[in-house]
């Protein structure tokens, strides 16, 4: 995708209101914001904390391309590749036009035990965590909440900030190079 461009996925409606995500260059990566879209109105959620673009472990997955694929029609995906220091990242974001959900799939390949993995967000607004598994934000009266998958091979929490939430990945196995793999979704 040219740098200069955004991509934007959005859910199905649930009570006349749907999520958005927008992708948008952003210095020397993609970042992105989750909205809540209400009568032709974006009220911004969240957006990703970048950090500085030489941290070798940054706040957020580094990601610099970014496509949409439509092939699997109703939903769309944005697909994201990129790489800081040592470390390379994948993503899919998912935006299922039957319901009121976007899904991150993320994964890092690394080569050394990380100081920091996961995805970090600014909140426009509280966050309340109701355990280590999810977390609410209200805003203008309505819920947007963050939940993490857990599985086997997929260990991952959720951790309110000073100034938003993080999506923290972690790993337990001591031999490397490794793939880990984060899951979550934002829903209404």
């Amino acid at each position: 995708m040219p740098r200069n461009e955004n991509l934007t996925l959005q859910t199905g409606l649930t009570r006349g209101r749907c999520l958005r995500a927008n992708f948008h260059w952003h210095r020397d990566r993609f970042a992105h914001t989750v909205g809540l879209l209400e009568d032709e109105r974006l009220i911004p959620v969240l957006a990703s904390h970048e950090g500085p673009h030489q941290d070798d472990w940054p706040t957020s997955p580094a990601f610099q391309e970014a496509s949409l694929d439509t092939r699997h029609f109703p939903s769309k995906y944005v697909l994201l590749v990129g790489m800081a220091g040592t470390s390379h990242w994948s993503a899919s974001v998912e935006a299922d036009p039957s319901e009121a959900v976007l899904r991150y799939d993320i994964a890092c390949r690394i080569k050394r035990s990380p100081v920091n993995l996961g995805s970090s967000y600014r909140s426009m607004t509280l966050v309340k965590s109701t355990n280590s598994q999810q977390a609410q934000m209200t805003i203008a009266d309505h819920v947007v909440r963050l939940h993490v998958e857990q599985s086997e091979d997929l260990r991952c929490y959720v951790e309110p900030t000073e100034n938003g939430v993080v999506v923290r990945a972690t790993t337990t196995a001591d031999s490397f190079p490794q793939t880990v793999r984060w899951k979550y979704h934002f829903m209404l």
